[in-house]
């Protein structure tokens, strides 16, 4: 694991962060890490935006804040990006519930606060077998509004094919048309994750 020098960020960490943050990090392909950044610097962004003049340079989850990661796919690419980001949020001070699509309870969408979804798309745009409920429900009548809740998408597809990334898209456009607020755009990436 190498050291993030302090000296390199724009607001110096002690040396218990630094260290945290290499451990956070250690492993993760750019891929990942380019989505981490972006979701970081949405909750900047979000925080600057709220109260400008309370922004703790080194954020922590509040005492009981919890973030959702829910995740819908066919090869289990999704899933283990879903485990990743997981960790990665956890480690940062939320406590973390990921779940599959298909285990995910459909009624509880409406609870959701931090909603974190990494979803494949496969075929002619079509959503993975696992995710199909989930997909099912946010089009139809009976999908919640969801003003309270802040969500990120991670969109995993095969360019190679005319409708890539999909099935993200359609979830990600249907969340903010539901009042749900973007915590960053939608990530969309190719099968070499």
């Amino acid at each position: 694991m190498s050291a993030i020098p302090s000296a390199t960020l724009a607001t110096p960490l002690d040396a218990e962060r630094v260290e945290l943050l290499a451990r956070l990090t250690d492993g993760l392909d750019g891929s990942t890490l380019t989505w981490i950044s972006g979701y970081v610097a949405g909750v900047a962004a979000e925080r600057s935006r709220i109260a400008p003049t309370t922004i703790d340079p080194a954020p922590r989850a509040e005492a009981g804040a919890r973030a959702t990661v829910l995740y819908g796919s066919q090869t289990g690419n999704g899933r283990r990006l879903a485990e990743r980001l997981a960790r990665a949020i956890e480690a940062s001070g939320f406590a973390v519930r990921l779940t599959s699509a298909a285990d995910y309870p459909l009624r509880s969408l409406g609870e959701e606060r931090l909603l974190f979804l990494v979803i494949s798309t496969h075929g002619d745009g079509d959503p993975p077998d696992d995710a199909r409920a989930l997909v099912e429900y946010l089009r139809g009548r009976r999908a919640p509004r969801l003003e309270r809740l802040g969500f990120a998408v991670f969109a995993l597809g095969d360019s190679s094919y005319p409708q890539f990334c999909a099935t993200g898209r359609d979830i990600d456009e249907r969340l903010a048309s539901l009042g749900a607020r973007r915590l960053l755009p939608r990530a969309e990436a190719d099968l070499d994750v």
